[in-house]
């Protein structure tokens, strides 16, 4: 709640995107920030800068309804030409919408009679082209030729995607590409009764069946590389579980269970899925599975297919966000981190083996499917 908090004073995200992004509600975050927040009037009282906003824009309506009805005083509006004349003498002055509004005529009428037939796949084109960049630099260039042609089929808009690569081809967009950074990793240990039980078998039929970690490296110019243990549930690929730090310890990744616990129930038998790097092989993290009664299933060394869905995410995490950026302090990269997961990648993110939805997505239908 905090971190929501500081997103929103950084001025990262105001309150209607961070409602769509983290899955809360409106009330939540106006609620979190009188709570957790420091913006103060000048007589002391506590607001924020969304309602001052919201205020503003709506004195500004007000004011210009009030100007356009002293000048449609005017003219002779009982028709709907009559109408649509006196919008096409105003609209350069006005927004179309609000002249629609103050003159009693809904706007798809005054589209419809202003409709130009004649160039109608050219003007496609445009409003398509206006679509596909609009999805492109919401998804913060992440978004490639299927993802893009996906969420536009979801909002109803029906076409290909050998057309949608032929405007990504015009606009001159491609999907972000960073060289992937491969650090030296941690120290294995002996793989000897280390038993593989996942298989390379990364299908889970409901939640807490099978859950896999691994560590990433993050480098930022305040202390050097940092490091990001990660707990995900193969059943929606959420990442349910994570903790950032600057050493990497056993505790790091024991941290990151511990939150995984608190979004998902751990089951009886359930299984585990790690490396053989010595945080995972620790006696602490050991013992920790051991009390949850959690089966610990290992990859082979030099085997990176053996946790490929762990892979695949720290592909994405790096392709779209960490080599993309650069990070001055930990606290940026913290910030920045908790956006791309919770924000981007949990909540917002369509995956192609998820039918292209998004992780919360496919745990909301299980829960409503089982209930």
């Amino acid at each position: 709640k905090k971190t929501i908090v500081e997103l929103y004073e950084n001025g990262n995200k105001n309150k209607s995107e961070l409602t769509r992004e983290y899955g809360t509600s409106e009330g939540n975050v106006r609620a979190w920030i009188k709570k957790y927040g420091t913006l103060k009037t000048s007589t002391g009282e506590t607001t924020n800068n969304d309602e001052i906003l919201k205020l503003k824009k709506e004195n500004q309506e007000i004011k210009t309804e009030n100007e356009i009805l002293k000048k449609s005083t005017s003219h002779i509006l009982k028709t709907t030409e009559d109408k649509i004349k006196f919008i096409d003498e105003m609209k350069n002055m006005y927004d179309i919408r609000m002249l629609c509004k103050v003159v009693n005529l809904h706007h798809s009428v005054y589209y419809y009679h202003k409709q130009n037939r004649k160039n109608s796949y050219k003007t496609a084109n445009i409003e398509l082209d206006k679509k596909i960049k609009e999805e492109f630099e919401k998804s913060k260039k992440r978004y490639g030729l299927p993802k893009i042609t996906k969420v536009l089929n979801s909002q109803g808009i029906k076409v290909s995607q050998k057309r949608v690569a032929r405007r990504m081809k015009e606009l001159g967009l491609r999907s972000i590409i960073v060289k992937k950074f491969n650090h030296s990793g941690s120290k294995k240990v002996d793989d000897k009764n280390k038993e593989n039980l996942l298989e390379q078998d990364f299908k889970a039929t409901k939640p807490s069946e099978k859950w896999v970690g691994d560590i990433t490296y993050i480098y930022i110019k305040e202390t050097g590389w940092t490091y990001l243990t990660i707990v995900m549930d193969l059943f929606d690929l959420k990442i349910i579980g994570w903790s950032y730090g600057i050493n990497m310890t056993a505790q790091l990744v024991i941290d990151a269970f511990e939150k995984a616990q608190e979004e998902r129930k751990v089951e009886n038998g359930m299984i585990f899925h790690s490396d053989l790097g010595s945080q995972y092989t620790s006696n602490e993290y050991e013992n920790l599975l051991l009390r949850k009664n959690v089966k610990h299933s290992y990859s082979k060394k030099g085997y990176p297919y053996d946790n490929a869905s762990m892979e695949s995410f720290n592909a994405i995490l790096k392709k779209e966000e960490v080599n993309v950026n650069t990070y001055e302090t930990f606290k940026e990269a913290r910030l920045a981190i908790f956006e791309f997961i919770e924000g981007w990648y949990n909540n917002t993110r369509i995956h192609g083996s998820l039918d292209y939805k998004t992780p919360n997505q496919k745990y909301k239908e299980y829960i409503e499917g089982v209930a």
